[in-house]
């Protein structure tokens, strides 16, 4: 079995962007991240 790694972007990148934000994980994966976990949250307004 071909062992491979896993590069995983937490919440995108926060060096120059807010995280959990499209931008971050652009970079993220741009930096390497073949993966990105993010954290989904409802709004107050249940949005």
């Amino acid at each position: 079995m071909k062992k491979i790694s896993l590069f995983i972007g937490h919440r995108g990148t926060i060096v120059d962007y807010d995280e959990n934000t499209l931008e971050a994980f652009d970079i993220a994966i741009k930096a390497g991240a073949n993966c990105i976990e993010l954290d989904v949250r409802r709004t107050k307004d249940r949005k």
